[in-house]
């Protein structure tokens, strides 16, 4: 007859930490979200992204393999000459400054990825280097 006892003690350990979990007076961190779509060479969604915790969502609606990669764009260079430059198809390393800040790997054909960031305030760059038809990367501003 101790299997009765031994059952009875577990459940009331088990309510016991279930009660202890929910018994934290410390309130749950706020975590942004922002979706964005990923279509055949092109991006749409929030052309801002909040400072703190952030949520990326991408969904890929297009027929090939997408990607999103956010790129800082540092203070005093112009997004335009930013984008001109990754356009140009020149090799070598980006500008100083531009830094890689996170991403969404890449995702198939009718899938959604998630990442979470800790955005800081700035200026970004959304990039796919999954490149067109032309050999040219899309992106959007962030």
């Amino acid at each position: 007859m101790k299997k009765p006892l031994i059952l009875a003690s577990s459940l009331l350990t088990l309510v016991f930490l279930i009660a202890a979990c929910g018994s934290d007076s410390t309130p749950a961190p706020q975590i942004n979200q922002v979706s964005f779509t990923a279509m055949d060479y092109g991006f749409s969604g929030s052309q801002f992204i909040p400072s703190g915790m952030t949520e990326m969502v991408m969904t890929n609606t297009g027929r090939e393999l997408h990607h999103q990669q956010l790129l800082t764009v540092p203070e005093g260079m112009a997004t335009e000459d930013l984008i001109a430059g990754l356009v140009s198809g020149e090799a070598g390393p980006p500008p100083p400054g531009v830094e890689a800040a996170g991403s969404v790997g890449a995702i198939g054909p009718g899938a959604t990825g998630i990442t979470a960031l800790n955005m800081t305030a700035g200026d970004y760059l959304i990039v796919c280097f999954i490149p067109n038809a032309e050999g040219v990367p899309h992106m959007a501003l962030g």
